[in-house]
C-alpha cells in the first residue's frame, strides 16, 4: 500500500550547478551521492540507445516546496520535460486523458480529491503529503524518459511492494522496471517503476528493514 509521497525527480546537465542553485532558492542539501550504478532494468525507460551504466543524485527539502530529487545521467536526453511544474507545494501535471489519469491517482495511489481535478495524498508523516493538480491540454504530450531534462518522475513509498504490485496494475498501469534492489544514504530500498494511463512515470519505493 502508499504510505507516502516522497519526492519529484528532476534530470539536470550538470548536479553541482542544479544543487547550488536550489540551495540559494531556500532548500536544504540532504545529500548527493556520486556515480551510483544504473540498474539495467531501467533500460526501457531511458532514452537512447547508450544506457548510461551511472548516475549521480541529490535529494532537497523546502518547508514550503515540494521535496526534489536531482539526478545527473552520463548520457543527457537532447529533450526536455514540459510536463509538470512546481508551484508552491503543489505539482501540476498536463495531461491528455485527464480523466483516466485522475481516476487512476484516486483509486490506484489513493488521492483524494479536495478541488475539481485537485489531489491529495494525506500521510500519518506530514512531510509525505503530497498535492497535485491536473490540467488538461490538447496539445499531445510526449511520454517523459527518465534521462530528459526538467521534472519526469514521481516517487511513492509504499509497504508490501510485491502485493502491491499487482493491485496496482488492475488500475491500467504498466510495469517498467521490475523490483530491484539499492543501497541509498545508508538505507537498502527496493524499487519498482510504472506507467500510469496517460504515461507518467511511477516510481514505487520500499525501505527494507536492516
Amino acid at each position: 500500500m502508499i504510505i507516502g509521497f516522497s519526492h519529484i525527480s528532476q534530470t539536470c546537465r550538470y548536479i553541482d550547478s542544479e544543487a547550488n542553485l536550489l540551495v540559494s532558492q531556500g532548500f536544504e542539501q540532504k545529500f548527493i551521492i556520486r556515480n551510483l550504478a544504473n540498474h539495467p532494468s531501467k533500460q526501457s525507460i531511458v532514452r537512447g540507445e547508450s544506457f548510461p551504466k551511472t548516475h549521480s543524485i541529490g535529494l532537497f527539502h523546502h518547508q514550503d516546496s515540494v521535496v526534489t530529487e536531482l539526478i545527473e545521467y552520463e548520457n543527457i536526453s537532447e529533450r526536455d520535460c514540459p510536463r509538470y511544474k512546481i508551484d508552491g507545494k503543489s505539482i501540476v501535471l498536463k495531461a491528455n486523458q485527464i480523466d483516466a489519469e485522475v481516476t487512476f491517482w484516486k483509486n490506484a495511489l489513493k488521492c483524494k480529491e479536495v478541488a475539481h481535478h485537485h489531489l491529495q495524498f494525506a500521510s500519518f508523516v506530514k512531510s509525505w503529503n503530497g498535492d497535485f493538480i491536473f490540467e488538461q491540454t490538447d496539445q499531445p504530450l510526449e511520454k517523459p524518459m527518465l534521462n530528459d531534462v526538467g521534472l519526469n518522475c514521481f516517487a511513492f513509498y509504499v509497504k508490501g511492494l510485491d502485493t502491491f504490485l499487482t493491485e496496482i496494475q488492475t488500475y491500467n498501469a504498466v510495469l517498467k522496471v521490475a523490483p530491484f534492489e539499492l543501497r541509498v544514504n545508508d538505507r537498502n530500498l527496493r524499487v519498482a517503476m510504472l506507467r500510469s494511463p496517460d504515461g507518467n512515470i511511477i516510481e514505487l519505493i520500499e525501505v527494507k528493514n536492516d
